[in-house]
């Protein structure tokens, strides 16, 4: 059985009904809608193109894409092809850019003109891109639009693909050196929709869900992607920076029902309110928050005001942790500890987060299990060993209790750079 995420996430939405539904819409003035009919269509002739242009499958097309629908359209049209899309964050410098360019051997890049004075040197530099496709202007020298790029081509249906085989890359934030390429396969994105998206996040079909976490990060891509695009729901994108005065703007007039922010967010829209600024007139039916612990006093203000549930979600690109305050499921530590001893430890970044101000933190491993899979516990405490090479239960009484932890994988292997130390 063919295993390509695009059946699922794309084409599947054809023969459930959903042609004509917005799969995605650019949240400003004058901006465009993408129905999953023609997120469909225009996804098959990206695809297509890039067999015209002699890209063969498991070769890397970069991703420096805005928040707009060439995003989805070459992303989802390269997962089509076999072809392994690397989503890039567009506020990265020249020499970063040249790094990650030559780690991934990518033949094809696909740039936004907004970032293009950034992204040239580096491209010029880059001995194995052959083609350069940008976003929001024609053709210029050797560079070609994306409307060039897919002109008079046929639409072409997903390649057969196990479930194992790479699917994108994502970058890490390169806090320890350079960025670190991290290949996602393609049944991850499926299995972490199924579980936090649907079982925890409860997306729905008639949802309209805006992430203030661009596409290029994972909070993003998960939360305006492929939760949305799992269930048939719509995402909003913004392709700007996100302040108070715009994202107050966003939510009265395209009245999101689940908001995806960060703390530093959360706080300075209630500051923006309070200041006389813009109340847009939602109603949230769930709101997340990322990046950070979320102060209680923030926490509790939004929700006086917005009545929504708030869950917290923490984890890097290589694997995602999700708490929750919703769950009062049973604990049980010696089954949480076995399966940690299951699991392939990709690196030791010993980090400690308050989960709730005024309570035990909690120290993590981040890491990548060998199976997808989802786990529901109600947390209490774990630390690491004393050696360092594994975590171990400390026993707290049910007052001390903060909450509920998922933990869902992403099954990985890292690029050339070192992951470790």
């Amino acid at each position: 059985m063919n295993k390509n995420a695009a059946i699922w996430f794309v084409e599947r939405h054809i023969l459930e009904g959903r042609k004509d539904k917005v799969a995605f819409r650019e949240a400003w003035q004058q901006g465009r809608e993408l129905s999953y009919g023609l997120l469909h269509y225009k996804t098959g002739q990206f695809a297509a193109a890039l067999a015209r242009a002699g890209i063969r499958r498991e070769e890397r097309v970069a991703l420096l894409v805005l928040d707009q629908l060439e995003f989805p359209i070459a992303f989802w049209g390269a997962i089509k092809a076999g072809v392994q899309p690397i989503a890039l964050n567009t506020l990265l410098t020249t020499d970063v850019y040249q790094a990650i360019l030559f780690d991934s051997r990518a033949t094809v890049v696909v740039v936004s003109s907004e970032v293009l004075d950034v992204a040239m040197p580096a491209i010029a530099a880059s001995p194995f891109l052959r083609t350069v496709v940008v976003t929001g202007e024609n053709s210029s020298g050797e560079n070609i639009s994306l409307e060039q790029f897919i002109e008079n081509c046929k639409s072409k249906p997903a390649v057969e693909c196990s479930a194992d085989e790479v699917a994108f890359w994502l970058y890490s934030s390169g806090s320890t050196g350079q960025p670190k390429g991290v290949r996602h396969i393609h049944d991850s994105l499926r299995v972490t929709s199924e579980t936090y998206g649907s079982k925890v996040l409860g997306i729905r079909e008639e949802d309209i869900i805006y992430s203030v976490a661009k596409l290029f990060f994972a909070y993003g891509l998960g939360n305006a992607m492929s939760f949305p695009l799992s269930v048939g729901a719509t995402a909003l994108l913004f392709k700007e920076r996100p302040t108070p005065e715009t994202v107050s703007t966003l939510l009265d007039d395209y009245k999101p029902s689940l908001f995806c922010g960060v703390p530093t967010l959360y706080a300075a829209l209630l500051h923006h309110w309070e200041d006389g600024g813009r109340s847009p007139q939602a109603s949230f039916r769930r709101c997340i928050s990322a990046g950070e612990a979320l102060p209680a006093e923030i926490g509790r203000t939004w929700k006086k005001r917005w009545g929504s549930i708030f869950l917290m979600v923490l984890g890097p690109r290589k694997c995602s942790i999700f708490f929750s305050q919703m769950w009062p499921t049973t604990f049980n530590m010696e089954r949480l500890v076995g399966l940690f001893r299951d699991m392939i430890f990709v690196w030791s970044m010993n980090r400690a987060m308050t989960l709730r101000p005024n309570e035990r933190r909690v120290n993590f491993w981040y890491v990548g299990v060998r199976l997808p899979q989802i786990i529901g516990i109600n947390v209490q405490r774990v630390v690491r060993h004393s050696k360092g090479n594994g975590l171990a239960p400390v026993t707290n009484t049910p007052s001390e209790k903060v909450g509920v932890m998922c933990i869902v994988d992403v099954p990985m292997t890292c690029s050339r750079f070192p992951e470790f130390g």
